[in-house]
């Protein structure tokens, strides 16, 4: 991967962003520079190099730096509460007695007992991977590719990684234009599209009516299901754009699957399409499981690796129609707000354990993150108890309070009752307390 990354003209541009411009031979510098550092700091904290990834180049350069040296990195989030980044570390220290052969990246993902998981990708798990996804995509030195993706989200490093072993040129989307996405585009004369359908969906919502971006040729979505609804309007907006669905969970190194839509034709629900090269999917009992050198070795966690065996369980529902996939939902309470996962348990557990209310964690028809409520609270406390225990995304879009809390007889919360009130428009069932909290 790297040989290739230095075959590229030392001139051209690897990285636009505003007034920051560096050419692949500066870019190749300051790997070479972040490499050196690393083995140093490495050798001090025993194998792993963490990294609280905001920078996006930064994050990029050490990322290429840790493939380059041969030691794993793993990038945590640096909004994370503090218990959590320790937990990483505790579960770190013992890396060296697991012995996992050939690591690239570890990446935490929540789990739904409150404590981090850690997923480990080798280099073999990598490598197949970028053979898979590269043949998919024909970019170029001429191709300009937006990186909308925090570093601590895998899509981040495939991104990253297929444009700059294309020699394009990665233009990175700053916290502050994520609600002019579209705007930012044409400025900067973007030619492939890569997001969470939220990111669109917000970003169309900011649109000024009749925008069209002529220079997109290509608008990769994944994180989330993509809706029929949400492709339309990108299309009125991105009318020269391919459009592919891109579906893959962390622990099966960033993508399984891609979907390339058959324009104006659309399917409803949009397929999550056939599985990758060296990808091997099938469906047990409705579920999605994959086998194949993609899948990573398993959690680890502070009582050692929990194993995969070659085989991980997605816990995604799914069908296949005519050879290709179809995402259907979860049975369980996991949730995608903005790609990220958030466990719903975990956060109707601690509601209740702090204050004694009980509580049902969803999303709405917008795809916001809703807290419905027994009875009312003050919302800034629900806010500090999510934040002081939980990463950022837990906290809620919308806080609402039902009128009638429905109930099984068995003490059970009615759950479809909940969400049949939260997808209803104007429901007269829940009476908003705030919204607008975590934007």
């Amino acid at each position: 991967m790297w040989s290739q990354i230095l075959s590229h003209s030392s001139s051209s541009v690897a990285w636009h962003d505003k007034g920051q411009v560096v050419t692949y031979g500066e870019f190749i510098r300051d790997v070479h520079g972040a490499a050196e550092s690393q083995s140093e700091s490495i050798a001090r904290s025993g194998g792993c190099l963490v990294l609280e990834a905001d920078n996006r180049y930064d994050a990029l350069v050490s990322i290429f730096a840790a493939w380059r040296s041969g030691h794993p990195i793993c990038l945590v989030p640096s909004q994370w509460p503090s218990l959590w980044k320790q937990k990483v570390q505790s579960i770190l220290a013992g890396l060296p007695l697991l012995n996992l052969k050939d690591l690239f990246y570890i990446l935490p993902t929540s789990g739904s007992t409150g404590s981090p998981k850690l997923v480990p990708i080798s280099r073999s798990n990598w490598m197949n991977f970028i053979e898979g996804i590269s043949g998919e995509y024909k970019w170029a030195e001429s191709t300009r590719v937006a990186l909308t993706f925090h570093p601590t989200f895998d899509p981040f490093v495939a991104i990253a990684s297929l444009a700059l072993l294309k020699g394009s040129t990665l233009v990175p989307l700053q916290p502050i234009d994520h609600f002019r996405a579209v705007d930012f585009c044409i400025e900067n004369r973007v030619t492939v599209w890569a997001s969470t359908p939220t990111l669109a969906r917000l970003s169309l919502q900011r649109t000024e009516p009749g925008t069209v971006c002529q220079s997109l040729l290509e608008s990769l979505f994944t994180g989330e299901v993509l809706s029929s609804g949400l492709v339309e309007k990108w299309r009125a907006i991105a009318p020269n754009s391919e459009i592919d669905n891109l579906y893959g969970p962390v622990e099966t190194t960033v993508w399984l699957t891609r979907h390339r839509l058959d324009l104006p034709r659309l399917p409803n629900p949009i397929p999550i399409g056939k599985p990758l090269r060296n990808v091997h999917l099938r469906i047990v009992d409705g579920e999605i499981v994959a086998t194949g050198p993609q899948v990573s070795a398993g959690y680890i966690a502070e009582s050692g690796l929990v194993a995969f065996d070659g085989e991980y369980r997605t816990g995604d529902r799914g069908e296949i129609r005519d050879g290709v996939f179809f995402f259907s939902g979860r049975d369980d309470q996991q949730l995608k707000v903005g790609g990220r996962r958030v466990e719903g348990s975990l956060i109707e557990n601690l509601i209740e354990n702090e204050t004694g209310i009980r509580a049902v964690v969803d999303l709405d028809r917008d795809g916001r993150l809703c807290f419905i409520l027994d009875r009312s609270m003050d919302p800034m406390a629900l806010q500090r108890i999510i934040r002081e225990s939980l990463p950022p995304w837990y906290a809620p879009h919308v806080v609402l309070v039902s009128k009638h809390f429905p109930y099984f007889q068995n003490g059970k919360v009615d759950r479809k009752t909940v969400r049949k009130w939260l997808l209803e428009k104007n429901s007269t069932e829940l009476i908003g307390l705030v919204s607008g909290a975590n934007t």
